[in-house]
């Protein structure tokens, strides 16, 4: 009794330390545990660095010389971004005080007496942009008040007053006389065609000497814009003047670019001439450079390559690409044969043979939209990139094979103006690849090295083989050629007949025979009738379709006449295509018409952008793929081998019968179509294959999903 208290009064006396502690003690576990996250503090706490990765390249607007460093240039970008190098190009930073999205940067000036102060113009088409300047290298800017409502199109500066900067818009000309700081409009309104004021020029003799480029044919002023004259005497009249250069060692040298071709004047504009050498379908020159420092040497950026010329225009060579569009060109006296060019798609590139040669420089800038992208499931560090080209159309699909930090253009075989939306890749084949894209479903079989398009979903039913010609000899070809001359014989009997004979009934062709009555004669073997139909058949489907979307083609009729080819070239001009006139592949794709059988109706089938691709295959008894059958290596499997063995008992037996009927075999007929005639009944016809679907055979259901709808808070 004793023992048993003894042992109770410590169990109760440890009882009651236990729950008294927690009144005693201060609740710092409470205070100590983690609160719960509040989502918008901890952001702006813990925030997120991102780095470019690219694909590196873009729209390069506007390059900018510092005229005391060859290699310090600026770079105005399509999307208000402003970018720096100190290092001629080698790499690229933007600067990130600068950030205007949706706006050209077109103008960018570094003042030649310090470059630390930056003038820029900027525009979206008529939408103002305004004017903006810095005098601390782009660390800080100030916006103009007069011209922010204005869309800059052209900017220059005076080369004997650096203060004096003239500035061109949609609605006139503007000047400033304080370096930017104030402007001033130009009178122009006894001149109403002196608006879209898209390239400019200061005589180097005197300020007051302005030449102006519209849209409309190029102006001129001597008394610093009180009064006007228009300079366009030698010109093609309605010629829009994309750019103006005075040469410095001769100012009453003016070179003009229009979109009507090149023109020079030798007397200060009063009369001009047109170059000749550069092909008319690169009269859209851009920006057109008299070189600094070398004499009669001419650069020409247009948009089908860049073009050069060394005895002062007289003829030219173009040494890039017909693809190539240049916006900018930008050439330091100090660097003869530095050659800088600012492109579409490719952002900057840069020659050091005086432009014969040029190869891209943009490490640290990427100015591409990149709409989708897809890491490789099988292979780690592969990634799959679809950007469009926001200045031309169309896109580019790039692969990466290190995570992101390099990025290779993979576009064999596919249109210019093709854009890629979406990207799906094969859940049971890892190297077939599936690109949505605004002219249809295009598939790669080797891991996005080559294309090729895809035309809509088989309904399950099989289209007739076409049938091969059967070669003749020449005693049935003299045959038919006298059957068909008799059969010309007959007919025209018969017309004689039927004038005299009213009694008689004329057959009435049915419709699609081509006019006549199919059955009076038959149509000679291999004249391919079959094609024809079907052909004059996918015609027509294509004529209900561009007449269900407003195309003038007339009544279908499956005849591709004038009205039809030009609705068709109408169509692939809409769509960025080709203009052939024909139905080649891609054009099938856009019409919707391209691939196996339609199951929806023509007019509404058009292909437009799908949002995403998704893979709706399923095996049977489950939703997941079934893994892939592993075998060991240097064995076959039990069906291959009965298949090898079997091809191989079908070949000697082949021979064995070639043997035995080589004497009666005509010359009309090969052992191959021979065995074609035979039929899969044949004993010596090659067993069926395994019943296991093949990587390469197997076909994938692809589903267009479109992205939910939000509504705008």
């Amino acid at each position: 009794m004793i023992k048993s208290r003894l042992t109770k009064r410590p169990l109760l006396l440890f009882a009651i330390i236990t729950l008294a502690t927690p009144l005693a003690v201060p609740r710092r576990s409470a205070l100590a545990a983690p609160r719960a996250p509040d989502t918008t503090k901890d952001a702006a706490e813990r925030p997120i660095t991102w780095t470019v990765s690219g694909p590196m390249g873009g729209d390069a607007r506007d390059l900018a010389m510092d005229t005391s460093d060859p290699h310090h240039l600026l770079m105005g970008t399509i999307d208000g971004q402003l970018y720096e190098t100190r290092d001629g190009a080698r790499t690229w930073s933007r600067v990130a005080s600068f950030d205007h999205p949706g706006l050209y940067v077109d103008n960018v000036i570094i003042d030649p007496r310090d470059p630390k102060v930056i003038y820029t113009g900027l525009h979206k088409h008529t939408a103002p942009g305004g004017f903006f300047k810095s005098t601390d290298g782009g660390e800080t800017w100030k916006e103009s008040a007069e011209l922010k409502t204005e869309a800059i199109h052209s900017l220059t500066q005076s080369p004997s007053n650096p203060d004096v900067l003239v500035a061109g818009s949609n609605t006139g000309v503007f000047v400033s006389k304080d370096a930017g700081d104030s402007w001033t409009q130009l009178p122009t309104s006894a001149y109403p065609d002196i608006r879209n004021v898209e390239s400019l020029a200061v005589d180097p003799r005197d300020n007051d000497h302005i030449y102006v480029g519209t849209w409309h044919l190029p102006w001129k002023t001597t008394d610093g814009g009180k009064t006007w004259s228009s300079i366009k005497t030698g010109m093609i009249d309605d010629s829009d003047v994309f750019a103006i250069t005075i040469d410095s060692r001769q100012p009453d040298h003016v070179v003009a670019s229009a979109c009507s071709g090149i023109y020079e004047s030798r007397n200060a504009g009063a009369l001009w001439r047109k170059v000749q050498g550069i092909p008319s379908q690169s009269r859209r020159t851009r920006d057109i450079v008299q070189h600094p420092s070398l004499p009669n040497v001419i650069y020409a950026g247009t948009t089908e390559g860049f073009w050069r010329s060394v005895n002062g225009g007289d003829s030219w060579m173009l040494t890039t690409s017909r693809q190539l569009e240049i916006n900018s060109i930008a050439v330091h006296p100090k660097e003869p044969n530095t050659v800088y060019i600012g492109t579409n798609n490719y952002g900057v590139m840069i020659s050091r043979d005086g432009g014969k040669n040029f190869v891209p420089s943009n490490e640290g800038y990427s100015g591409r939209r990149a709409y989708f992208i897809l890491p490789d499931r099988e292979k780690p560090g592969r990634v799959y990139a679809a950007t469009i080209n926001t200045a031309t159309g169309g896109g580019f699909f790039f692969v990466s094979n290190d995570g992101g930090t390099s990025w290779q253009p993979s576009m064999r075989n596919m249109p210019s103006r093709l854009i890629a939306y979406s990207i799906l890749q094969d859940r049971d084949d890892a190297n077939t690849i599936y690109l949505g894209t605004n002219l249809g479903v295009y598939r790669s079989l080797d891991r996005g090295a080559s294309w090729t398009p895809v035309g809509s979903p088989e309904d399950g039913t099989k289209k007739p083989a076409p049938k091969r010609p059967v070669r003749r000899s020449a005693a049935s070809r003299r045959r038919a050629a006298a059957q068909s001359r008799a059969a010309s014989v007959g007919d025209a009997s018969a017309t004689q007949g039927s004038s005299s004979a009213s009694t008689t009934p004329r057959r009435t062709s049915r419709p699609g025979a081509g006019g006549g009555d199919s059955s009076s004669r038959p149509a000679p073997v291999g004249s391919g009738a079959g094609a024809q139909a079907e052909d004059r058949k996918m015609m027509m489907r294509a004529q209900v379709v561009l007449a269900g979307l407003g195309y003038s083609i007339g009544a279908p009729d499956g005849v591709a006449g004038t009205r039809t080819v030009a609705a068709l070239r109408r169509f692939e001009a809409d769509k960025d295509l080709p203009q052939t006139g024909r139905l080649d592949d891609a054009t099938l794709n856009a019409l919707g018409l391209g691939g196996g059988k339609q199951t929806v109706e023509e007019a509404k089938s058009v292909q437009t952008a799908p949002v995403a691709l998704t893979d709706t295959r399923r095996t049977r008894g489950s939703t997941a793929p079934s893994p892939p059958i592993r075998r060991r290596a240097g064995r076959k499997s039990r069906s291959a081998q009965d298949s090898t063995s079997a091809r191989s008992a079908s070949r000697r037996t082949r021979k064995r019968r070639r043997r035995s009927t080589s004497a009666r075999r005509t010359p009309a007929c090969s052992s191959r179509a021979t065995r074609a005639r035979r039929g899969s009944g044949s004993r010596t016809s090659r067993p069926p294959r395994p019943s296991t679907p093949s990587s390469k055979t197997r076909s994938a259901r692809l589903t267009f999903t479109s992205a939910p709808r939000r509504c705008s808070s």
